[in-house]
C-alpha cells in the first residue's frame, strides 16, 4: 500500500507540473512491482522450504534465490510498462489479474524447478501445500487488518493466571486490531481451579 500511495504520489505531481507521464515512468513502476511481488513470494517460499526441509544446507536455498533474481531481471519490462500504461488509461482488470496469474505461475515453476535439481530435496509437493498455507495466511491477514477482535471466555471455578487484557469475575477478554495478527500469532491463555 505505501509503495501505491508513492507511486501515485509521483504521478500526481508529474501532472500537475504539466509533465507527460511516460513509457520510462511506467517502466520504473513495473519494475517496482515485480520486485516487491517477488520478495513477497520468497517470502512464503521460504518459510515453506524451512517447513518442509528443515535441515537442508543453505546452498539450496541460495540457489533459488539466485534463480529468482535471474527472472525478475529477465522479465519484460517494456512490455510491462505498455499494458501498465495502457491500464492506467482504461480499465485492464483482466489483463492486469491475467499478468498476476502468469507471474505467480512463472515464480513457482522457477522455485520448483531449481529445488528439483537440489540431491537434498525429495519431495517438491509438500513445499507447495506449505507456500499454498503461508500464501492463505498472509492473503486473511491482510483481509483482516481494519478489523477488531474481542474474545471472550468463562471459566469454570476461579481464575488463576491469565495472559487476557481484562478480567471480570471468572470472565477474562482479549481484544486486538486485526493488524496484530500480521506478522504473529496470538495466544490466548487461562488457567482456572474448580473445588472439589
Amino acid at each position: 500500500m505505501v509503495i501505491a500511495e508513492k507511486i501515485s504520489s509521483s504521478f500526481a505531481k508529474k501532472q500537475q507540473s504539466g509533465e507527460e507521464i511516460g513509457l520510462n515512468d511506467f517502466k520504473g513502476v513495473s519494475e517496482l512491482l515485480v520486485k516487491v511481488a517477488m520478495g513477497k513470494i520468497e517470502i512464503f517460499a521460504r518459510q515453506a522450504f524451512l517447513d518442509t526441509n528443515p535441515n537442508t544446507p543453505q546452498d539450496t536455498w541460495l540457489s533459488v534465490h539466485d534463480a529468482l533474481e535471474e527472472l525478475r531481471r529477465s522479465a519484460d519490462y517494456d512490455r510491462l510498462a505498455a499494458i501498465l500504461k495502457n491500464a492506467d488509461q482504461q480499465d485492464n482488470s483482466p489483463v492486469m489479474e491475467q499478468l498476476a496469474r502468469e507471474f505467480d505461475t512463472a515464480t513457482m515453476n522457477t522455485i520448483v524447478t531449481t529445488l528439483e535439481t537440489s540431491p537434498y530435496v525429495r519431495d517438491t509437493g509438500g513445499f507447495r501445500r506449505r507456500f499454498e498455507f503461508h500464501k492463505t495466511a498472509y492473503d486473511i491477514t491482510q483481509d483482516i487488518g481494519d478489523d477488531r477482535f474481542e474474545v471472550s471466555v468463562q471459566m469454570p471455578g476461579t481464575i488463576i493466571s491469565h495472559n487476557a487484557d481484562s478480567k471480570v469475575n471468572n470472565i477474562v477478554t482479549w481484544s486486538f486490531p486485526g493488524k496484530m495478527l500480521y506478522d504473529r500469532r496470538i495466544e490466548m491463555m487461562v488457567t482456572s481451579r474448580v473445588a472439589r
